[in-house]
C-alpha cells in the first residue's frame, strides 16, 4: 500500500514548497481506538495571495474527525505555510470509519483531496486509494515493492537535459520491467530489476522549449503476477521555467516496507537554485528506529543539489509505523520539511485488518501469518490475495462516497513532514456541489 506517514500526535506530513499545495494524494490512515494523530498540509501558492482551507468532516459539529474546518491565510511560492491538522477517535470502535474532503480555494484553481479514517487495532497509512471505505483492505494497496522517484519536482530551463534517478525495492525475490508511460522525452537506464534490494536505476529527459508544467509517469510491474499490488506508477512534474529561486527538500522513497527488522535506505536531496550558503539539516525519529544520520550544516553551492543517504533500522517488528522528520533551513531562515514513512510487515497488517472486518476469512489470514513468517513469495501473496483480499473494493454508496471530483494530478515541490515528504502530489479539481453546500466551522486562525 502506498503509504505516507502516520504515528499519533507528529505535525506535519507532506508539504511542498512550490506553485501549488501540497499535501498529499487522497490519504488513508488506520488509528486505534482513543487515540490522536497529527498532520498537516503545507502550501506554497499559485503566487502571493490570500487563501482558504476547508475541511469538509462527516461528523462536524456533534462528533468531529477533525480539529480544524476552516482556516485562511496568505502565502507564495517564497512562503510556504505549514497548518497542522489533528485527528481523533475518541469514543469510536473498531470498523468506524470517515472520508473528510480537504479543499483549498485558490485564485486560480480549487485543490480537493480526501483524507480517510478507519479505526483499527492494526495502524496503516496508504496512499492514492480509489476506494471510499478506509477500513477495507485490498491487494492493491499492499507494498510488494515501493518505487519513486529521487525528485518528483524537477525544474529546468527550456530545452536542458536533465538527470535524476527511479528507486525500486523490495524485500521479495521479484522481477520487475520498467517503461514510461507518459511525458517528455525519456531514456531509462534499465527496463528490468531483479531485487531483493533496492535499485538506483538513471532517469534522462529533455526539457521542452516552451515554459510549462510537464507531467511525467513511470510503470513498474512484477514479472509473472497480474495483482493490482503488483504494478506501482511513480509520478513526476517537470517544471520548465527560466525564474528559479529559493530551494527545495525531496526524501525518497516516502514510504517504504520492510520485512522483519531489516534497514531501509532513503535518500535525502536538497536542490539550492540560489547562490551557495550553509544548510542546517535536522532529523526526528520516534524512539522505535535507530538511524546512523545526526542534525548537521552543509555547504551547497548555488545551482547544485547534495542527495544524502540515510539509513533506518526498527528495534523491533512490534511496532509497525515509524516516521522519519527531517528539516532543512538556508541562512535565509526560510525552512522545508520532509518526511517519510518506515514500516514493518505491511502484508501482515493489510491481512489482519481484512479478518477485522471480516471473520469468516480469519483462518485464511492465520495460515498465511505463518507462511509469511516462515519465508513468503510472490505466489503465496497472489494465493491470499485472492482468498483473503480484493482488488476491487470500491464502496460507492451515497452514505460513503466522496464528493465528486475531476482530478488532475499535479505534485508538489519540496516536501513535508509527518510520515513521508515529497510525494505530494496536488490535484487541480472542480469543487462539487456537495462542497459547495457544506457549512464550515467559523474562522479558526489566520496566517500571515
Amino acid at each position: 500500500m502506498r503509504k505516507v506517514c502516520i504515528l499519533l500526535a507528529m505535525i506535519v506530513i507532506t508539504a511542498i514548497a512550490i506553485p501549488g499545495t501540497s499535501a498529499e494524494q487522497n490519504v488513508y490512515v488506520s488509528l486505534t481506538p482513543d487515540s490522536k494523530y497529527c498532520d498537516s498540509v503545507t502550501f506554497g501558492g499559485f503566487g502571493k495571495g490570500e487563501y482558504t482551507l476547508n475541511v469538509y468532516d462527516p461528523g462536524y459539529p456533534e462528533n468531529p474527525w477533525v480539529d480544524m474546518h476552516r482556516v485562511s491565510f496568505t502565502s507564495g511560492p517564497a512562503n510556504p505555510v505549514i497548518i497542522p491538522v489533528c485527528f481523533n477517535t475518541d469514543g469510536r470502535r473498531k470498523g468506524d470509519n470517515a472520508v473528510l474532503t480537504f479543499n483549498i480555494d485558490a485564485p486560480q484553481s480549487n485543490i480537493t483531496f480526501n483524507y480517510g479514517i478507519c479505526v483499527s487495532e492494526f495502524e496503516d497509512m496508504d496512499m492514492d486509494i480509489t476506494g471510499y471505505n478506509p477500513c477495507e483492505s485490498t491487494s492493491t494497496h499492499t507494498d510488494i515493492f515501493s518505487m519513486y522517484l529521487l525528485e518528483n519536482n524537477i525544474y529546468a530551463n527550456p530545452g536542458e537535459k536533465i538527470e535524476t534517478e527511479l528507486l525500486v525495492s523490495s524485500d521479495m525475490d521479484i522481477s520487475v520491467s520498467l517503461d514510461k508511460e507518459s511525458g517528455p522525452k525519456m531514456v531509462i537506464g534499465k527496463t528490468s530489476v531483479e531485487l531483493p534490494g533496492q535499485e538506483r536505476i538513471s532517469i534522462e529527459m529533455d526539457a521542452p522549449s516552451s515554459l510549462g508544467l510537464y507531467n511525467f509517469t513511470i510503470t513498474g510491474k512484477v514479472d509473472g503476477c497480474d495483482s493490482p499490488s503488483c504494478t506501482r506508477t511513480a509520478l513526476g512534474i517537470l517544471h520548465v521555467t527560466d525564474a528559479q529561486e529559493g530551494f527545495s527538500v525531496h526524501v525518497s522513497p516516502e514510504s517504504k516496507n520492510v520485512i522483519g527488522i531489516r534497514p531501509a535506505t532513503f535518500f535525502l536531496t536538497i536542490d539550492n537554485f540560489e547562490k551557495t550558503g550553509t544548510f542546517k539539516i535536522g532529523i526526528e525519529t520516534d524512539n522505535e528506529i535507530e538511524t546512523d544520520f545526526t542534525d548537521r550544516e552543509m555547504v551547497i553551492a548555488g545551482g547544485s543539489k547534495n542527495t544524502i543517504p540515510i539509513v533506518a533500522v526498527p528495534k523491533n517488528k512490534d511496532h509497525k509505523l515509524h516516521v522519519i522528520k527531517i528539516s532543512a533551513e538556508n541562512e535565509d531562515g526560510k525552512k522545508h520539511a520532509v518526511g517519510a514513512t518506515l514500516t514493518v510487515d505491511e502484508a501482515l497488517s493489510d491481512i489482519n485488518r481484512a479478518a477485522e472486518n471480516d471473520p469468516n476469512v480469519r483462518n485464511d489470514a492465520d495460515v498465511y501469518t505463518d507462511i509469511y513468517e516462515s519465508g513468503a513469495d510472490i505466489d503465496d501473496w497472489e494465493d491470499i490475495n485472492g482468498r483473503i483480499l480484493r482488488d476491487d473494493v470500491i464502496d460507492a454508496s451515497p452514505a460513503n462516497a466522496a464528493p465528486d471530483m475531476n482530478l488532475i494530478i499535479l505534485l508538489a515541490v519540496a516536501g513535508i513532514i509527518s510520515g513521508v515528504g515529497v510525494f505530494i502530489v496536488y490535484k487541480k479539481t472542480r469543487v462539487s456541489s456537495e462542497m459547495d453546500n457544506q457549512q464550515y466551522q467559523p474562522l479558526d486562525a489566520q496566517y500571515a
